[in-house]
């Protein structure tokens, strides 16, 4: 589709393609607002701010369309992990750990989620915070190679190597055709400062793996680190003449022919790859980096400048300007003064715009030796061939506004405190629940605070007039299915009078904890869902369109012009098809026959009792069919 041809068109021509990302957007805006289905809206929003952050460059930009995406579609943890990436991206790390706490609450089984709070933590420098997320994401999710790789970069990150080294030897072994993990493992010893031992790590490696770039790149920088220059550079090339378009390769031989102190070749080798690799942050940064060893502040500063114009976000640029700027000071401030010249035979300063005729300026208006060439002086020209940038290149987005902090989020800062004060400070909260509900019965973030509240009260009676409370089009949603399981618990525990054992809470919460976990599965569930809040919402309310699609969609569904699932086959498939079949004959009747939108939602409307039984049964025999999954 266009997105597509957008993401390809931006490796290519970014100012078009942004302006197409822009008119694309702005397409399916209207769409959604038309259809009251954004799906493509969100994905478009999601899929082109990745791409943005990816890229290094409109930061602003990335983090308002994910923001978009994000408060459009909240039930969606793709859109939070995409706001979490945007705000990182920004050098914003206490928004996205914000963003991430409150993702893991609503997605506390979405492993993608759980691994982006980890990293945001880590870049906070909150490291105890995120090896604890880690920890328990490893007793979820023990076969994800991510997850313990994820420990082990934090461990190392906190300084704690002998740690990191055996998390990342107990990945070798259960995962040893992985290549990150073996270079993990090099990369912590060379950490430690056990070069040699690095350096066998990232052999063994290449040999395993003979096509991986990173663990090339990684030997290199081991032997950089020692001081073999000319090995190090023997292996970039390698890697240069292996990986042509790997940005990286490139940079790394300019990095080791600058420590080699081979200025004029590293300045040669970056220009190249500025050229090669405009979209490069890193390699441009690199550029700046040779000629501020090389004593030209003047050049350094205009490859900065020009830099930050294509990437106005980027914090490393701006830290390497700030720094020229300061030795570019500090060096006029030590220079000693200069007598001034004069014209031959007189006490009259020379003209500096003056030259003898036929005499060529050089580099500060002085006259060039015999032979020589006349120089620009700094500045004069661009450090690379490329035309100058677009103003499109210029970020003029605005930052998007701090994510609130969420009604789950006070919540369960409520329940960390341990004095007194926390009953106090729920009760009041749950005043503010209130007031919210009866402004919106629908709210769903309003209606899980307060059943959170109440359940942490220990008010099991106020938690079940709750739950019957609760809107029929939200009762099946995992959360709320989850949070079921702890009021048998609650209640369980209240009858008892003393706690239990892991074993009878696994037995009173698992199976809610299943029927959750199984409920996105029942994929034709939300249909009707949104059918009966249908009959609710669009009931004397403007919403024509809204109705339209809904009844649309359910017609096609109960008339079984749509695939449904064999009455054989899996748990979930089984109890689905039962299901289905079922709402059919209440909302239709036994037969296919044709219905129109008023009496489909009237039939919702007449026969919800029975609906909310069907939903209980399917409820119940998820719990147990389920369980064991």
């Amino acid at each position: 589709g266009r997105a597509t041809q957008l993401a390809e068109q931006f490796g290519t021509d970014r100012a078009a393609a942004l302006a197409g990302m822009k008119a694309l957007l702005d397409e399916q805006r209207e769409y959604a607002r038309l259809s009251g289905h954004p799906y493509h809206l969100v994905l478009s929003l999601c899929r082109f701010s990745k791409l943005l952050v990816e890229a290094g460059t409109r930061l602003s930009l990335a983090a308002n369309w994910a923001e978009e995406a994000r408060r459009i579609d909240p039930v969606s943890a793709w859109t939070w992990t995409a706001a979490m990436r945007g705000w990182s991206a920004l050098g914003r790390r206490e928004e996205s750990v914000v963003l991430g706490y409150d993702a893991l609450d609503r997605f506390p089984d979405n492993v993608v989620v759980r691994n982006s709070l980890a990293e945001a933590l880590k870049a906070a420098g909150r490291f105890t915070e995120a090896e604890e997320v880690y920890r328990e994401s490893l007793v979820r999710f023990p076969d994800n190679v991510v997850v313990h790789g994820g420990l082990a970069d934090v461990l190392k990150a906190a300084g704690r190597f002998g740690e990191a080294e055996k998390v990342y030897r107990d990945c070798v072994v259960r995962f040893p055709d992985n290549a990150v993990v073996h270079g993990g493992l090099a990369d912590v010893l060379r950490a430690a400062g056990r070069i040699g031992e690095a350096e066998e790590a990232y052999r063994e490696s290449l040999v395993r793996f003979p096509d991986n770039a990173v663990v090339r790149s990684g030997l290199a920088d081991v032997l950089k680190a020692a001081g073999r220059f000319g090995e190090a550079e023997e292996v970039y090339r390698e890697s240069v003449a292996r990986f042509p378009d790997n940005a990286v390769a490139h940079g790394g031989l300019a990095d080791v022919l600058r420590a080699a102190g081979r200025i004029g070749e590293a300045e040669e080798m970056y220009r190249e790859c500025v050229v090669r690799f405009p979209d490069d942050a890193l390699v441009r940064g690199g550029l700046a980096e040779v000629l501020k060893a090389a004593g030209r502040f003047g050049e350094a500063e205009e490859v900065y400048r020009q830099s930050l114009v294509r990437f106005p976000d980027n914090a490393m640029l701006r830290s390497g300007l700030t720094e020229v700027l300061k030795l570019a000071e500090r060096a006029k401030a030590t220079r000693p003064p200069e007598a001034p010249a004069t014209q031959e035979g007189t006490d009259v300063p020379a003209d500096p715009d003056v030259l003898p005729p036929g005499t060529a300026a050089g580099v500060d208006g002085q006259p060039v030796g015999p032979g020589e060439a006349a120089a620009e002086p700094p500045g004069a020209a661009q450090p690379d061939a490329e035309p100058a940038p677009l103003p499109e290149a210029l970020d003029e987005s605005p930052l998007p506004p701090p994510p609130d902090v969420s009604l789950r989020s006070q919540v369960r800062r409520a329940l960390a405190r341990t004095n007194e004060g926390q009953r106090e400070q729920l009760e009041a909260l749950l005043a503010v629940v209130d007031r919210l509900l009866l402004a919106d019965n629908g709210d769903a973030e309003a209606w899980y605070a307060k059943l959170e509240m109440l359940l942490a009260l220990g008010s099991t009676a106020e938690v079940q007039q709750t739950f019957g409370a609760l809107p029929p089009y939200l009762a099946l949603r995992p959360e709320f299915v989850a949070m079921q399981g702890r009021l048998a618990l609650l209640e369980l525990t209240q009858e008892e009078g003393a706690p239990f054992g892991a074993q009878v809470v696994d037995s009173v919460v698992r199976p809610w904890e299943a029927a959750s976990r199984s409920i996105p599965e029942l994929r034709h569930v939300p249909a009707v869902q949104r059918l009966r809040a249908s009959a609710v919402v669009v009931d004397g309310a403007p919403l024509a369109q809204f109705r339209h699609e809904m009844t649309r969609e359910m017609r096609d569904l109960v008339a079984m012009s749509r695939s449904q699932p064999a009455p054989t086959g899996s748990p979930a498939a089984a109890l689905t098809s039962w299901w289905l079949s079922t709402v059919h004959t209440v909302l239709v009747g036994p037969e296919p026959t044709g219905i129109g939108d008023e009496e489909l939602i009237k039939n919702a409307r007449d026969h919800s009792e029975v609906l909310d039984r069907l939903d209980d049964e399917l409820l119940s025999a998820s719990r147990y069919l389920l369980t064991m999954r």
